[in-house]
């Protein structure tokens, strides 16, 4: 319930949209880009190894999996369950604040020339979510329709990343074992969105389907 709870206020405040400081990001100027551009030649940046402290998917699985139960001290096992859910709610407090900080950030860099960006998205594959971004062991994904797929309608675009918060939210609340869904939230800004989610041990030879 902590869990689906911290997805259920991160979908709240996507839908209302965060309240940003715009001293503490940097501001740019707009250049004319057009998002059905298909030619355009992009930077990408490389992946860099995840930091201990960055791996917010091992610290997320191990408070979410883990047996806080115990039938023979009730006394010992609350208070490790409210030890468990309070490090779970930092967890993704701080997780929240860095993705908005990040998140902003690409918003804001979206429309400024590839060499001016610092922050160059990856090729990770797929076009379907928008242009991934790696950074501080958080997958972002900037939802655009630059390949037509909605209609070059972003709004859709958008939506389809509330679907995708919603889907975790669904498949969290099954509490099937070997069952593992990220952390997970949607930064919205000036009319823009990114999902993110933490980092996961996942590769093209993990991938069904």
């Amino acid at each position: 319930r902590q869990v689906r709870g911290f997805f259920a206020n991160m979908l709240r405040l996507s839908q209302e949209g965060y309240d940003y400081d715009d001293e503490e990001t940097i501001s740019f100027p707009m250049v004319d880009r057009s998002p059905q551009d298909q030619n355009t030649q992009t930077k990408q940046q490389s992946p860099k190894p995840l930091k201990e402290s960055e791996d917010w998917n091992t610290r997320f699985q191990k408070l979410i999996s883990g047996d806080f139960c115990s039938f023979g001290d009730q006394e010992a096992s609350a208070k490790k369950e409210i030890d468990r859910t309070t490090k779970l709610k930092e967890l993704c407090v701080k997780f929240a604040q860095k993705a908005s900080k990040i998140g902003v950030r690409i918003i804001k860099q979206r429309f400024i020339k590839e060499d001016d960006k610092t922050i160059l998205p990856v090729d990770l594959g797929g076009f379907a979510g928008g242009e991934k971004y790696l950074r501080s062991g958080i997958f972002f994904k900037l939802s655009r329709d630059w390949f037509g797929l909605y209609g070059y309608d972003e709004s859709v675009a958008m939506k389809v990343a509330e679907h995708e918060l919603r889907g975790a939210m669904a498949y969290l609340d099954l509490g099937i074992e070997g069952l593992h869904t990220p952390l997970i939230c949607i930064v919205r800004y000036r009319g823009h969105a990114v999902l993110a989610q933490s980092v996961v041990p996942i590769d093209q030879d993990t991938l069904i389907y």
